[in-house]
């Protein structure tokens, strides 16, 4: 049992000896296996524990007892091995308002002396505190709707045929000019078994320059192509001819990315991006490759889902929902292609 060394309104300090040595008592909080196995209290059955331990990273703990699962968040926020580990912690049981916890370990005599302690995260106010709690049960009730969104995306039926439009790329090293190829939208499928993803870049038609939303959601996709490749294929398909985009690839470094003209085709046209006097709009859309053969549609979304909002595709980029952490949001901001 551990013994109760400091108690009051903003701190709790639990004192407890551990017949283990320091060194192991650290690795038992830095190792999911270990968490789950001893961080089990009262009638908590089984213990779910998904840790990033490092400083910054964030953990997830789930306890599931006979009333239900608790679940546990927060970030760590000091690791000084083996004697020292400072991090926020979130559930039910701190009205879901972030608290400090400090573990520090001492060594004794082969075992491990283990203070505990609890209290706020920062001199926050009443109010704060209730409108911060506030705050979270929407940001909670946000991730469950975009979770049940997601899933009922994926119930989509990918039964709608697409013609298998003739493209033109050019080499994956953006260095090298001219030796431009034909390639089919099937082609596009590096591996069949995963899906392809394209995004609908506004350059070509009526849109004579680069869209600068367009160019910064290309961007953030330029930097995370390896990630995408692994469960994706990924391809940017414009209207304009191969050559100018891939001149305008080099100016923004897309170094990552496979670079496609649609030039010639219907492809924008028929899945209305294009209208008939070549005016674009941004968006994303997917494809698969069933073990039937052929090219099925399965999902498309403009970032335009009202009259003149461009809202619909606003989680393809981290930029405005960095923004909206910020007091004063993301306001009228919008992309340019140069800031200077």
């Amino acid at each position: 049992m551990a013994e109760l060394i400091e108690e009051s309104n903003d701190k709790l300090v639990l004192r407890k000896m551990i017949a283990a040595p320091r060194k192991e008592v650290f690795a038992a909080w830095s190792d999911p296996a270990s968490i789950r196995h001893w961080m089990c209290p009262g009638d908590t059955g089984t213990t779910d524990a998904r840790i990033d331990f490092r400083i910054g990273g964030s953990f997830r703990i789930v306890m599931k007892g006979a009333k239900g699962d608790c679940e546990h968040t927060g970030e760590y926020l000091a690791i000084d091995p083996p004697s020292k580990l400072s991090f926020t912690w979130v559930s039910v049981n701190t009205d879901f308002q972030p608290t400090l916890v400090t573990i520090e370990l001492i060594e004794r005599h082969g075992k491990t002396e283990a203070d505990g302690m609890k209290g706020p995260l920062a001199r926050e106010s009443e109010n704060y505190r209730r409108v911060r709690a506030e705050l979270l049960e929407a940001e909670i009730a946000l991730r469950d709707q975009c979770e049940r969104v997601a899933a009922l995306r994926r119930t989509l039926p990918a039964e709608t045929d697409v013609e298998d439009y003739l493209f033109e790329e050019g080499p994956a090293d953006l260095s090298q000019a001219g030796l431009f190829t034909k390639v089919r939208l099937s082609e596009l499928f590096a591996d069949v078994h995963k899906p392809l993803v394209v995004y609908q870049y506004m350059y070509g038609g009526a849109q004579k320059r680069p869209c600068p939303m367009c160019t910064l959601w290309v961007d953030g996709f330029n930097g995370v192509a390896h990630h995408l490749r692994q469960r994706v294929n990924f391809a940017v398909i414009a209207q304009v001819g191969i050559g100018e985009l891939r001149e305008w690839a080099r100016s923004r470094g897309w170094n990552g990315l496979r670079l496609v003209s649609s030039g010639g085709t219907n492809f924008k046209a028929d899945l209305h991006y294009q209208d008939a006097d070549g005016s674009q709009q941004p968006g994303v859309s997917v494809f698969v490759r069933p073990p039937g053969g052929g090219v099925k549609h399965f999902y498309s979304n403009c970032a335009i889902m009202q009259e003149k909002i461009n809202r619909g595709i606003d989680l393809l980029s981290p930029v405005w929902n960095l923004f909206d952490l910020t007091p004063e949001g993301r306001g009228d901001w919008n992309a340019k292609l140069s800031y200077e």
